[in-house]
């Protein structure tokens, strides 16, 4: 807890463009105790909602609205820093389609989907606690995260999917030269999501369809068969290497590689499913300050990519004799596969107007590549995105409150943008909308205020109200706004 006379200072430090442009830096639990943030415990509560006229994806659904509650703390005992968070949500998708697994995109392309779509409602709990502690020049981390969701339908054929995930991280961090810091950590992600898709009503006859990336099979569940089950099941591990800078015109870098999988299991499919990913990112940053101005430059390359197996429903052969339809693996080079190369650069230029108030401006560019086959040589998609952003935030520290106003826009274009693919049956032609889609130009506003109020000696009540807004030029033109309101106390 901050003290009395230093509170609102110390949100306006915390809260400062800085901090808040170099957290993500800070992956690794030892190297925490370099990030220099004040000890504040923030408890919130935020409303969220969506509305489109459209749908972009369909497995995103429409409309949604959220209730969360988050708080958040970290407290300095001598040579120990602690901190944590829980988090709670609990949130509404509207008209979700095509899509009876949560974190559809972490699982895509093997997925559980029916014809009939409907609304989604999600539990979420979240919880993480790291401590770290310095022996000499080195300190060591460890951070524990638990992650429990349920997600389910109220249209039959409706879902009911739990999901688990828990992550360990440990970390340790060096001094060295006098003014750096080396350090290394490594994590382990195990997740399991369990799918249930049940029908209630005698009369239904729906068809449940299994998705291999559009090589797909579907059965119709009727009459006995009254559920289908399955079970994902993802392990993941990463490294992480930093050398950090501690001047007060420091530098930053940061590499990272993760490595994981993720297994389908169902016991009426004959041959397991399977993933396996790999991501490399490497994070440059470095800042420098002139006069009373500071400029930060931040570039980050990065590269992820999936490949799996994929089979085929087609009848078995013995010689040159049909004998039975079975399951059948493709060949190595007509498996799924993912792509996505990426490259953004940020700057943030920094210029105070007098004591407590200054602006910031943080200017942004990147380029991405992303290919996506689904069985060769049918289906396919590839295109390449060129974004551009600007952002203005003006800050005040005053003896009674802090505020913050924030604003700017961000436009992407799609170019050398291709596909081939085949419209022969429903689940197709769901997800055909859904690439096609994605050949578009996007145009992105946001703005957002906050206020810190002290309200006692010893706390600041805080509102921060955002809106956003997508324009989307597709096959559809689609609009999106997202709108929030947080509120809560800073002790």
């Amino acid at each position: 807890m901050a003290q009395n006379d230093s509170l609102l200072k110390d949100i306006f430090y915390n809260e400062g463009v800085i901090h808040v442009f170099s957290e993500n830096l800070f992956t690794n639990p030892a190297l925490k105790r370099y990030n220099k943030q004040k000890n504040l415990t923030y408890i919130g509560l935020s409303g969220i909602g969506r509305i489109q006229n459209k749908h972009l994806y369909n497995y995103k659904g429409k409309n949604s609205n959220a209730v969360k509650f988050n708080a958040t703390g970290k407290v300095k005992i001598k040579d120990v820093d602690v901190w944590g968070e829980a988090l709670y949500l609990n949130k509404k998708i509207g008209d979700k389609r095509w899509s009876d697994v949560a974190n559809t995109e972490f699982i895509n392309p093997y997925l559980i989907a029916d014809t009939v779509g409907g609304d989604s409602f999600i539990e979420k709990y979240k919880f993480i606690g790291g401590v770290n502690f310095q022996d000499n020049k080195t300190t060591y981390g460890g951070e524990l995260m638990y992650n429990a969701e349920y997600h389910h339908g109220e249209t039959d054929p409706r879902p009911f999917n739990k999901v688990i995930d828990v992550k360990a991280t440990f970390g340790v961090a060096r001094q060295v030269l006098d003014n750096s810091v080396l350090g290394a950590s490594v994590y382990y992600d195990y997740y399991r999501q369990n799918v249930s898709v049940r029908s209630y009503k005698e009369e239904r006859k729906d068809y449940f369809y299994y998705l291999r990336g559009f090589g797909q099979y579907h059965r119709k569940l009727s009459g006995s068969e009254k559920a289908v089950s399955n079970n994902y099941i993802s392990k993941s591990y990463g490294l992480s290497l930093e050398w950090y800078n501690l001047d007060e015109q420091n530098y930053f870098i940061q590499y990272k590689i993760e490595k994981g999988r993720v297994d389908q299991d169902h016991s009426n499919l004959y041959i397991p499913f399977f993933y396996n990913s790999i991501s490399t990112e490497l994070t440059l940053a470095k800042k420098f300050i002139f006069y009373d101005k500071a400029l930060i430059f931040k570039i980050i390359p990065s590269y992820y990519s999936k490949k799996g197996t994929e089979v085929i429903y087609e009848r078995v052969k013995v010689g040159d004799t049909p004998v039975r339809y079975d399951w059948q693996p493709l060949s190595e080079s007509q498996r799924y596969t993912s792509k996505k190369s990426e490259l953004n650069l940020y700057t943030l230029f920094i210029t105070p107007t007098n004591m407590g108030r200054y602006n910031d401006f943080t200017f942004s560019l990147g380029i991405s590549r992303k290919e996506e086959k689904f069985r060769s040589p049918n289906l396919y998609y590839k295109y390449s995105t060129a974004k551009i952003g600007l952002e203005h935030g003006y800050n005040v520290l005053n003896k009674s409150y802090v505020f913050s106003v924030r604003y700017g826009a961000n436009y992407h274009y799609v170019f050398n943008a291709e596909d081939k693919v085949l419209n022969n049956t429903a689940p197709e032609k769901a997800f055909v909308h859904d690439i096609r889609n994605e050949m578009k130009s996007v145009i992105n506003f946001n703005l957002a205020f906050k206020i810190d109020y002290m309200f006692n000696n010893s706390g600041a009540l805080y509102f921060i109200p955002k809106l956003n807004f997508y324009g989307i030029d597709g096959i559809d033109n689609i609009k999106i706004w997202n709108v929030s309101l947080t509120t809560g106390i800073a002790l």
